[in-house]
């Protein structure tokens, strides 16, 4: 994704019409203005049933525009993205389900459900809460700070590379299987998480959970006061730091 600046648009660096889709923030909420079968359509949550509007090919340049002017963070999508398709998408959640296209209403004149004067006239504020990957088991907590855009794209940057990161994880080990062992670990947050691991694995992937699980890349160590041992990352096999099933604690190196 990238940030989108107003001069981006008027001198054509985007062409708006042939882009994929994009983001749209304001205060704390997040939206996304996607093309989706050769129409633009508003997928804000916070539209009227039953929810998607469609958009005009001409609206959509006044009305990123718009958004730009009026203090939103926009950043454009790159890359495919799947059209949705009742035959590859079958198990979906009791909140989801397929729209016919031509059942959506327009609307060109004011396409987003909330007026874009309530967008903020001077500090961004950070998303505040809980988001879960794409794979479903990460969950990463954002504290109430304010950021600068700058700010927030370097954030984005930096969940999309744990993401990817959590992709390359391998298969957590079944209960019972032999020369693995069950850590409990404390994040700098002051949440516990737990996971099977393999003893022949690198310690590299336990330090790469555990940034994942805490939603950053920052410099970690592991600490067991009791035992006195401090643990960096370095070229080790998990089973050679940690003999038995354990809890370490985990603290961001200054």
């Amino acid at each position: 994704m990238h940030y989108v600046q107003t001069k981006d648009v008027e001198s054509r660096k985007i062409n708006v019409n042939k882009e994929i889709g994009f983001i749209l923030h304001t205060q704390d909420h997040w939206f996304p203005l996607r093309r989706v079968n050769n129409y633009w359509v508003n997928l804000n949550s916070l539209n009227p049933p039953p929810g998607p509007i469609k958009i005009a090919d001409y609206s959509i340049e006044p009305l990123l525009l718009k958004m730009v002017s009026s203090k939103y963070t926009v950043l454009v999508v790159k890359g495919n993205l799947p059209d949705p398709d009742p035959k590859k998408f079958k198990n979906l959640r009791s909140t989801q389900s397929f729209i016919d296209m031509s059942t959506l209403p327009y609307n060109d004149e004011e396409p987003i459900s909330f007026k874009v004067n309530d967008a903020p006239k001077e500090n961004y504020k950070a998303f505040e809460g809980k988001a879960v990957s794409i794979s479903g088991n990460t969950v990463v907590e954002s504290k109430n700070q304010q950021l600068s855009e700058e700010e927030q794209i370097l954030k984005i940057s930096e969940l999309e590379y744990l993401s990817e990161q959590e992709k390359k994880l391998p298969k957590e080990p079944k209960e019972g299987e032999k020369d693995t062992l069950l850590i409990m670990l404390r994040l700098p947050s002051g949440r516990s998480v737990q996971r099977r691991f393999r003893k022949n694995e690198s310690i590299k992937i336990l330090f790469n959970f555990a940034k994942i699980q805490e939603g950053s890349t920052k410099n970690i160590r592991f600490v067991q006061p009791l035992e006195k041992l401090e643990v960096y990352e370095i070229e080790s096999k998990i089973g050679q730091i940690f003999q038995g099933n354990t809890k370490v604690f985990t603290e961001f190196i200054d």
